[in-house]
């Protein structure tokens, strides 16, 4: 067999493996199982690493020069330090508790860099056997790292995908657009209208591609913007945009307390003339979703029958993004649109908050009973009445967080903690029989969420029953 018949069955092999893998029972019979099938997968235990679940493949170290590679190792060895102070918990309970995370989104910063440095390398080397064939190209880079990254950010019992998570489908897009997003056609206003590929097997494939990613939908925050133009407001922008990083906080922190008997479908709020909203909490470093639509029973339809399409996302400081596409840009002239839509919302969400109950103590029940996992719900009560006796807390955050000198304090004095400097700017907090945990030294991380201290307490072994009491 010639060199070319030899470059012609490899794409046709690894094109093969692609189609199989997005097929939608590629894993199991029907879409229904392969959708609790990952739930379950999800709620298993994480388990102690293991070097081998860390061992990069034989052909990396032919692609990725020595420099990359020291870098990648090192980033591995941070993933390997957040997965041992997670060991044992649920992987949904670690996703609900690590959401947010500083740790965790500084190595999820590191792998995003990572990736999009070796991509471009990869997608730019010359000679390479696929010039002139984007979709060849791009069949040969997901080869090369991509289906690493898919196994290695869901490999069962690892809780990759606490930091990991949506970094996959990220680099699904990154590739095509290096690769053959050249056929693309878009209109005057840069929107995509149709795949012209010269060959029906390219076509067909792309189009494949195109519709799993969801990646025709560029427009959407724009498009939900113009049909709801009512609910923008005017103001200062630096002021709106403090507001705005305001609410996100508050809509993230007041979850512990709610998330266990809040229905979505029972808290609909008209958010502007003939405009209503409603509010969902989610996980993978976003504070929630929100479905917007002209009626309230269209709401309330849409949360029942299509959970899985929301209007648009809420990222942690408040800004509004893609829900399919978070990682695309969203400029400073829909900050006025976004304090409209979540002003109403999170008026509402504080009547929910200040009329809840709070835990005295981490009962039976205010243990087992949340979602964040094992005394969520006191945790935060006991967080917030720390926070409420501390002269430095937070007067711009409408739900006080409490602050981090004092937890460390409160951790040293009553636990017998060891708060310590790590390399670079990381901060470990450890307890005799526990596990460390670790904290980014970022100046700006002067607060903690709740579920930071949550998940904090469980890690280092410190009972989160004796806390509350300690925290009064």
């Amino acid at each position: 067999m010639s060199g070319t018949d030899d470059t012609v069955a490899f794409h046709a092999e690894q094109r093969e493996r692609l189609r199989r893998a997005l097929a939608p029972n590629a894993r199991t019979g029907t879409p229904e199982e392969a959708v609790i099938q990952g739930m379950a997968a999800r709620e298993r235990p994480i388990t102690v690493p293991k070097d081998a679940d860390y061992a990069l493949p034989s052909h990396f170290t032919k692609t990725v020069d020595a420099k990359h590679l020291a870098r990648l190792r090192d980033l591995l060895g941070h993933l390997r330090a957040l997965r041992e102070q997670m060991v044992g918990l649920p992987g949904t309970a670690a996703e609900a508790l690590y959401n947010g995370d500083a740790y965790a989104l500084l190595i999820r910063e590191g792998f995003q860099e990572w990736l999009s440095t070796h991509a471009a390398t990869r997608a730019n080397k010359r000679p390479s056997r696929d010039d002139g064939r984007p979709v060849d190209k791009f069949v040969r880079l997901h080869g090369e790292f991509g289906e690493w990254l898919d196994d290695f950010v869901h490999r069962e019992g690892t809780g990759h995908a606490v930091a990991l998570v949506g970094l996959d489908h990220w680099l699904g897009w990154l590739l095509a657009s290096k690769t053959w997003f050249v056929y693309v056609e878009r209109d005057e206003d840069g929107v995509p209208r149709r795949i012209l590929a010269p060959s029906r097997e390219d076509a067909e494939f792309c189009q494949r591609m195109w519709q799993t990613g969801s990646w025709g939908d560029e427009r959407r925050i724009a498009d939900v913007i113009t049909r709801t133009p009512g609910l923008t407001v005017r103001g200062e922008p630096a002021l709106l945009a403090a507001e705005l990083r305001g609410m996100g906080s508050d809509l993230t922190e007041v979850k512990a307390l709610l998330a266990r008997t809040y229905r979505p479908e029972d808290h609909i709020v008209e958010v502007g003339p003939g405009i209503w909203a409603t509010w969902i909490w989610e996980t993978a470093h976003v504070a929630g979703v929100i479905v917007i639509q002209p009626s309230e029973a269209g709401v309330r339809d849409h949360v029942v029958n299509r959970p899985g399409d929301p209007a648009v996302e809420i990222a942690l400081d408040g800004m509004p993004r893609h829900p399919s596409m978070p990682w695309l840009p969203v400029g400073p002239e829909v900050v006025p649109w976004a304090v409209g839509l979540l002003r109403p919302l999170h008026r509402h969400m504080l009547w929910l908050w200040d009329a809840a109950d709070r835990p005295a103590e981490a009962t039976v029940e205010a243990v087992t009973g949340s979602d964040q996992s094992d005394g969520g719900e006191a945790v935060a009560a006991a967080c917030e009445r720390v926070a409420l006796a501390d002269v430095g807390r937070d007067p711009r955050v409408r739900v006080p967080q409490v602050r981090r000198v004092t937890l460390f304090a409160l951790l040293e004095r009553h636990f017998q903690c060891e708060i310590q400097s790590s390399k670079g700017s990381e901060v470990t907090v450890y307890r005799k029989g526990g596990r460390k945990f670790t904290l980014p030294g970022h100046e700006r991380n002067t607060h903690f969420h709740a579920r930071t201290v949550t998940a904090m307490l469980k890690a280092i072994g410190v009972d989160v029953g004796e806390f509350c009491r300690i925290a009064g």
